[in-house]
């Protein structure tokens, strides 16, 4: 009997199967731009942020130490924060922290020629890479984003500070239940608050912020303070125009449930009151104001129009103005 030597066998047709799969396979690569760029991107991520800890090394090696916005204490392992060139709050990964800025011209331009920007941002002031600690208490950078399921990180080769916090750093640690970033309370310099102090289950409101403990949150009430009747506010401080000539600021304060800030009339010659005030009382050129400023040039003191308006002159009658005091609000 003649064997048939046209047909195909088993093995053949599995390997004809598997080459069209491959050629198969790499068309449909090809064919999928979106594909190709996000790997791409991905790659450009891993560069840039080994580009960013081969300069931190170097800056360390030369320096003794790493660049201080890159690597200080208040790091918290498994945390992200964004690099950035101005200070605010930033989202990586669903963690809302402060950024830390980087700006120091001694790293930047020197070991970095600029600060790197993730492919899906635009500007330095989010540049989508994170730092963090290891669980070793290495520095750790890190992408935003990334186009695989895997996370784009670079270990540097740097120690960061033992783990610590204090309140006001813009780390939450410890006993804190928040932390500020930006300018304190004008109530008080030790309190804080910002327009975000925090945006986790405690202080979820804007106006929100933490005590002079981070122990606790206050409203924003509580934290620029009121005045009484006829006080006015500014600078942490409520000024008050006093009764009469006669009257001490002691007085006046505590009639307003506050302390008098100094034991003086706080209205000499330096006219730092009126300043806060944002008035000018070497000069009596204000008509329109019912506290027009006055300066007593004879006996260096500053002095407000009690009630009513109207110009004033260099020689005026003290039973139509007061002198003002300035108490804890």
């Amino acid at each position: 009997m003649r064997k048939n030597s046209n047909g195909f066998t088993l093995i053949e047709l599995l390997v004809v199967i598997f080459i069209i799969a491959i050629v198969a396979a790499g068309v449909l690569y090809a064919l999928s731009p979106a594909r190709r760029i996000g790997e791409s991107n991905d790659v450009r991520r891993k560069t840039e942020l080994v580009a960013i800890a081969k300069a931190v090394e170097l800056y360390t090696a030369d320096h003794g130490k790493a660049p201080t916005e890159l690597t200080y204490a208040g790091i918290v392992a498994g945390s992200k924060y964004v690099l950035c060139s101005s200070a605010g709050t930033l989202t990586c990964a669903g963690q809302t922290l402060a950024c830390r800025v980087v700006d120091d011209t001694d790293f930047i331009g020197v070991y970095l020629p600029s600060l790197p920007i993730d492919p899906s941002k635009s500007a330095t002031t989010d540049t989508g890479y994170y730092i963090s600690r290891s669980n070793n208490n290495t520095l750790v950078l890190g992408s935003c984003t990334s186009y695989s399921s895997t996370a784009v990180q670079v270990a540097a080769q740097v120690n960061l500070p033992t783990f610590a916090v204090s309140c006001g750093d813009g780390t939450i640690g410890g006993s804190e239940v928040c932390d500020y970033i930006g300018t304190a309370c004008p109530n008080n310099a030790s309190y804080r608050y910002s327009g975000y102090a925090y945006d986790g289950s405690t202080c979820i409101s804007s106006t929100y912020a933490c005590d002079t403990t981070c122990a606790a949150c206050i409203n924003q009430a509580s934290c620029t303070g009121t005045c009484g009747a006829g006080g006015i506010y500014s600078a942490g401080y409520c000024y008050y125009l006093a009764t009469n000539d006669t009257s001490t600021c002691n007085d006046v304060c505590t009639n307003n449930n506050s302390t008098c800030t100094d034991g003086s009339w706080n209205d000499n010659a330096t006219c730092t009151m009126a300043t806060n005030l944002g008035a000018t009382c070497n000069t009596c050129t204000s008509n329109a104001s019912a506290r027009a400023p006055a300066y007593d040039s004879a006996n260096n003191v500053c002095y407000y129009r009690s009630s009513g308006n109207g110009a004033c002159t260099q020689t005026f009658d003290l039973s139509d103005y007061r002198r003002i005091c300035g108490c804890n609000s």
